[in-house]
């Protein structure tokens, strides 16, 4: 079962109903839980399951960037105000652990968004050369791991599992490079007991010869005893609202919660999250659709934000700058990166929107190419809220671009 991050200060869920009031109301016999959220994609979705039930306010206003963005004294009291404050989590939010320290001794449910599914690894570097693996293992496998990774405690029981029915080997490490088999017999499943130690696990599968054949992605455990909100996600991409997979996983999540602090509503947040279901459904659909029949797998873009759709998907990006827009490249690697998309053939170079695209104009202007928008929905533009932009419309969008991107 999924292991869902939902912690809980002080104040019951009837308590807190109470406590929103006629204001919050769509009318006057209707309350509302007035909802807080640090990007744009969890307020898209709260909004959408929750319905007449949610008040939802996003923290990062349109034009800014969510890795940049520090919330005003005023935004910090309307937090410690609010039912429910739902954020990503995973280093994506500087501002986010102020946020918690301060809500802290709050009546306030808090949801750590990125802790309900499965991250991959933010190995996304500047080395487009090719790779070598100095190990039979890999951090991201052919298949994913069912279980929940991130956060346990010491003692706990945790099982792990694919979905594959063959003979999966499991291995555990400490450090992500000294591995150990863990099983005797091949089994899909793996349960075990937690120590103050974090592991990381695998499964491997190998033919007669003992060769690899396929793995699992990696899965860390982490031991978390102390501070409860002292989460260091800094080894993993925070950018997973952009999986429609996975955020289903999310989705859920924040079903559940509404459905914990409302529970007469529990059919109407279901029915609407089965709907939002299958639009993440659809999206995935598109994408695959996509990847299918392009001429060519991998696209530049202005920041390595994209690694959930090369795992998904099987796409390769050329991200001109970091895991993080600001972290920009050096000249070595800006040369790097523009001989590559020479050598590939690649006339397109993606931008985002909310992040000034000067070291991505440079490498435009060397390789001649065509801009395009990709648009990572941490947070929208006064363009998007013009057009009642959705999390959809915006995704969808995406697909067009890199359809347009993989084939010329």
């Amino acid at each position: 079962m999924k292991k869902t991050i939902l912690l809980t200060v002080g104040l019951s869920a009837t308590a807190m109903l109470a406590a929103c009031g006629d204001d919050q109301g769509t009318d006057d016999n209707t309350e509302q839980l007035f909802i807080k959220t640090s990007i744009f994609p969890y307020q898209d979705w709260t909004t959408a399951i929750g319905g007449d039930y949610v008040d939802v306010e996003n923290i990062v206003p349109a034009g800014a960037d969510a890795h940049t963005y520090e919330p005003t004294p005023q935004e910090m009291i309307e937090v410690a105000d609010a039912d429910l404050f739902i954020y990503n989590g995973a280093e994506l939010e500087p501002f986010a652990d102020s946020i918690l320290s301060a809500i802290e001794n709050q009546d306030v449910h808090i949801l750590e968004g990125s802790a309900q599914t499965h991250l991959i690894a933010s190995d996304h570097d500047h080395d487009h050369g090719d790779e070598h693996d100095h190990s039979p293992l890999i951090n991201e496998g052919d298949l994913q791991v069912n279980g929940i990774q991130d956060h346990y405690h010491s003692d706990d029981s945790a099982t792990l599992s694919v979905d594959d029915e063959g003979d999966w080997h499991w291995y555990t490490s400490t450090d992500n490079e000294n591995w150990d088999r863990v099983t005797e017999e091949p089994t899909n499943e793996y349960s075990f007991t937690t120590n103050h130690n974090g592991l990381h696990v695998q499964a491997v599968q190998y033919d007669e010869n003992e060769e690899v054949i396929a793995t699992s992605d990696t899965v860390q455990i982490i031991i978390d005893d102390h501070d409860e909100h002292d989460h260091n996600h800094g080894d993993y991409d925070p950018h997973v609202w952009l999986d429609p997979i996975r955020s289903i996983e999310i989705a859920q999540s924040i079903r559940d919660t509404l459905t914990e602090l409302m529970p007469e509503q529990e059919d109407y947040f279901n029915e609407n999250f089965q709907a939002l279901e299958a639009q993440f459904h659809e999206l995935d659909e598109a994408f695959v659709d996509t990847v299918e029949t392009a001429t060519h797998d991998t696209f530049i873009v202005s920041h390595a934000g994209y690694g959930y759709w090369e795992q998904r998907y099987g796409l390769n990006q050329i991200g001109i700058a970091g895991i993080s827009p600001t972290s920009e490249p050096s000249q070595t690697e800006l040369i790097q990166t523009v001989e590559k998309a020479q050598e590939l053939g690649l006339h397109y170079v993606l931008f985002e929107p909310n992040i000034t695209p000067r070291v991505s104009e440079i490498v435009q202007d060397h390789l001649d190419a065509e801009a395009l928008q990709i648009h990572p929905l941490e947070s929208l533009t006064e363009e998007d809220k013009e057009n009642d932009e959705d999390y959809f419309s915006l995704m969808r969008s995406n697909v067009e671009t890199l359809e347009q991107a993989l084939n010329e």
